[in-house]
Parts: structure tokens; sequence; C-alpha cells
């Protein structure tokens, strides 16, 4: 159950991970497109938001989540305790799982929100280009990246 539970870790991180370049990959077109355009811009205002955002609720988490060597950590701590036949060993075993199941819970919930930012980011754009076709063309390529993160999802990511 442990090594499920820390296949699980790594792979909800990999995907928050991969969040975080798809918005690392944004505020790099964000920047070259304010360099080559005058005047303000309110479809890169919402992209540079949803960057900040997705950074945000990192930096948040993080705290919580930790890293997946913390928590392979605590996987073979309870490994380890089971191979003991302390009776008190249980009671730390819960204790760990209880932490286990904050920081998946916590990384399950990021996923979910990356998608829904993500999403609404693609939604905005649509609608700047609609709205003022002079954007038609950053848009477009805001909802291909956007369409490449959303098109890949972890089975806890809702639609």
């Amino acid at each position: 159950m442990v090594d499920d539970i820390l296949a699980d870790n790594r792979g909800i991180n990999a995907r928050i991970q991969e969040f975080r370049k798809f918005g690392r990959d944004l505020a790099n077109f964000c920047s070259a497109a304010r360099h080559d355009h005058s005047g303000p811009s309110p479809l890169l205002d919402d992209a540079e938001k949803t960057v900040k955002e997705i950074e945000g609720l990192y930096k948040a988490s993080l705290q919580r989540i930790k890293n997946p060597v913390h928590v392979a950590g605590l996987g073979q701590a309870i490994k380890d305790l089971t191979q003991q036949p302390d009776p008190e060993n249980v009671g730390r075993c819960k204790i760990i799982t209880y932490e286990l199941r904050d920081i998946a819970g916590t990384q399950h919930t990021m996923v979910g929100d990356y998608r829904v930012m993500v999403k609404t980011l693609r939604q905005q754009a649509a609608i700047h280009a609609a709205t003022d076709p002079a954007c038609a063309q950053e848009a477009q390529r805001i909802r291909d990246l956007a369409r490449q993160i959303l098109r890949k999802k972890y089975a806890v990511e809702a639609d």
C-alpha cells in the first residue's frame, strides 16, 4: 500500500510541475508579446494573472505538500515501523498516514484548481479574440498552450 501511495505522489507531483512549466511558457510568451505589442492588452493581462495564480498556489501549498523526497521518507518510515513488533508503532503509522493523506489531498486539489485556471484562461482568450480581432493571433497561441496542458489529464482532474 505504501508503494501505491508513493507512486500516486510521484505522478501527481509530476502533473503539478507540468502546470508550473505551462505557467513559465505562458510567462515567456507574454513577455515576448508585450515586447512586440504597443499599448495595453487585456488578453495578456489575463494570461499574466493566470501565471501568477499558478505559481502563487504552488508557493502557498509548498509547506504542506513538501516534496517527493519527504514523502518517500514518510513511506520508508511506515515500512520500517511495520517491521518492528512494538505495539506503539500502529499509532506512529497512523500519524504518518494522516500526513500522507494531507499531502495527497492538497496535491489533488491543486491539479484540479490548476485545470480550472487554465480552462478559464482558454475561454477568456477566445472571448478576447472574438471581441478584439487584433489580438486573435495572440489568443490562438494562448489557446494552443492551454490545449497542450489540458490534453493530458491526471485521474483526479475533473472536467
